[in-house]
């Protein structure tokens, strides 16, 4: 996590790494909401490549690579434990 972060800092245009990409418009709606005419009631940010997580509680691709990254040295402590 700390590759992670230290590489979002040197980013500029990210304001908020911990900020969720997909956020509902208004209180009822969700990441993925949509009303009864089929429009979104959503929106996404602008790079999401470059958040942490996607909603506000699931980790982006991105925060599941920093995950990884930050375990993967771990895994093989896991196979000869």
């Amino acid at each position: 996590m700390t590759y992670f972060f230290l590489h979002c800092t040197e980013n500029s245009t990210l304001m908020n790494p911990l900020k969720a990409c997909c956020v509902g418009d208004g209180l009822k709606n969700n990441c993925g909401s949509v009303d009864d005419k089929g429009e979104k009631k959503y929106s996404v940010c602008e790079k999401p490549e470059l958040s942490f997580f996607w909603d506000g509680v699931h980790p982006s691709q991105n925060g599941w690579q920093a995950i990884y990254t930050l375990l993967q040295s771990s895994f093989g402590q896991l196979n000869h434990g």
